[in-house]
């Protein structure tokens, strides 16, 4: 079975789906500089959207998470990856720009 990631960001409840990107979900297929899904969370903190003072972490759906970005802070459940695809919100496509200039 393949193991799959999502950078997740726990203190703004949100995620980045890979396959939004037409990547895979494996940690290989997406985590180089350079990928769109990093570029994605990089343009998050530029934009102000996430902070590095936020908690992150790359989740996975089988053996836990990872630290991302930010900080791992506070205990963070193992079953996060699973969390978040049911209850946060993915910003791997948001517009944030144009969301920003509508305010």
């Amino acid at each position: 079975m393949i193991e799959r990631w999502k950078p997740v960001n726990l203190t703004k409840r949100q995620y980045i789906s890979p396959q939004s990107f037409g990547c895979g979900d494996r940690l290989d297929d997406w985590n180089a500089p350079d990928s769109p899904v990093m570029n994605r969370a990089q343009m998050l903190v530029l934009e102000g959207r996430w902070s590095l003072k936020d908690q992150m972490v790359l989740a996975s759906d089988q053996r836990g998470l990872l630290p991302f970005l930010g900080s791992c802070g506070k205990e963070v459940p193992n079953d996060i990856h699973d969390i978040a695809v049911r209850e946060y919100e993915d910003v791997a496509l948001e517009n944030v720009s144009a969301k920003k200039r509508r305010r």
